[in-house]
């Protein structure tokens, strides 16, 4: 826990401030060389936090600045955060007549536009992929993850703004793992905790993912680059996968599909009428499903299919064979008869009209 040299009047400068001095305090040869090129100062590491707008749990001011350490549940009561943000999250591991077990770590993933950063990397826990070591050992040995939840958490930063806050997010990993001691190492005083850390080592010394030479103006044009070509790529393999399922599994197939798509419009009502009515008035204005024999235009490629196989429409197809022709109307008959009842409509007066003015 911080001790009484560390004096500050708000949460956001003793954090900082804990997490100024744990990166002076660690030698220059047990931390990535980044922390010295891009925080060279409290108050730079201040204005990053800053820019990043750093949010913190509710209790920690008062937890931090406790005599003693704080008991698992407040580890317990952490929140999940708010969606799509970068964190540092808690993990509670509990087995039934053993000591409850604590893990501190990051979620700074960029992945997709509307999936990453924590809820990324607590789904993958979830999934059983990318566990650190003495999580893995504490699950093989009986213990359950019971809680996740953030100490800190940031919105999903812009791509510019990604390598160094991800360094922030590295300093902070670390200082929070000294603070609560989440470390499995255990010597001196650390016996005070009420849990066992599970983390192997501290943060300061890893490698931190990110193009740090690189300007924002690249940066935001690499991400771009990378967004699009992730794009390609998911189409590639869903359509890959899509006709693969149709051809193997199509049953099981159509009715999951069927379902996801009943329960959309259920949780949606009238999005999809909406989407609809926009695409076809986009169709229409861009003449997008044009019949050519006909003159005719549509909003719908499914629309345009009907209409090819109306009866109309197969007439017009064959009108060059028959003798029986309405040219104001520029329609075929089979028969003089059809042509004759054709010819009394109100619909054929007007296009003669039309026909007049025209030649």
């Amino acid at each position: 826990m911080p001790s009484p040299r560390y004096s500050a009047g708000t949460l956001f400068k003793l954090v900082l401030l804990v997490t100024w001095t744990c990166l002076e305090d660690t030698p220059f040869s047990m931390k990535n060389t980044l922390f010295a090129r891009f925080f060279s100062s409290l108050d730079v590491l201040e204005s990053t936090a800053l820019l990043a707008s750093l949010s913190f749990a509710p209790g920690l001011f008062s937890v931090l600045q406790a005599a003693t350490p704080p008991a698992i549940q407040f580890f317990q009561s952490l929140p999940v955060g708010p969606k799509n943000c970068w964190g540092i999250y808690a993990l509670v591991l509990e087995k039934p007549g053993s000591r409850p077990g604590l893990y501190i770590g990051s979620g700074t993933s960029t992945g997709t536009p509307t999936a990453g950063g924590v809820a990324l990397r607590f789904k993958q826990y979830d999934d059983g992929f990318l566990i650190p070591k003495w999580i893995k050992v504490a699950l093989k040995d009986g213990y359950t993850i019971t809680h996740k939840g953030l100490l800190c958490w940031i919105p999903r930063p812009g791509a510019s703004d990604v390598p160094v806050f991800r360094l922030l997010f590295i300093a902070l990993e670390a200082t929070f793992t000294y603070i609560f001691w989440a470390l499995k190492a255990r010597h001196g005083g650390y016996g005070d905790f009420g849990y066992d850390g599970l983390c192997s080592h501290a943060a300061l010394n890893e490698g931190v993912p990110g193009q740090f030479d690189l300007s924002p103006e690249e940066l935001e044009t690499l991400a771009k680059e990378r967004e699009e070509k992730r794009l390609i790529l998911k189409a590639q393999n869903n359509s890959s996968w899509h006709y693969k399922q149709m051809a193997e599994n199509y049953d099981e197939y159509i009715t999951a599909a069927n379902v996801r798509v009943a329960k959309s419009r259920a949780n949606n009502p009238g999005r999809n009428k909406k989407y609809q009515e926009t695409k076809i008035k986009e169709a229409l204005e861009e003449q997008r499903f044009h019949c050519e024999l006909c003159g005719l235009f549509f909003g719908t490629k499914q629309r345009l299919r009907n209409h090819e196989n109306t009866p109309k429409h197969r007439r017009k197809s064959k009108q060059n064979d028959s003798p029986f022709v309405c040219k104001p109307c520029d329609l075929a008959y089979h028969n003089q008869s059809n042509l004759t009842r054709h010819e009394k409509s109100a619909r054929h007066q007007q296009n003669v009209l039309l026909y007049k003015e025209k030649h």
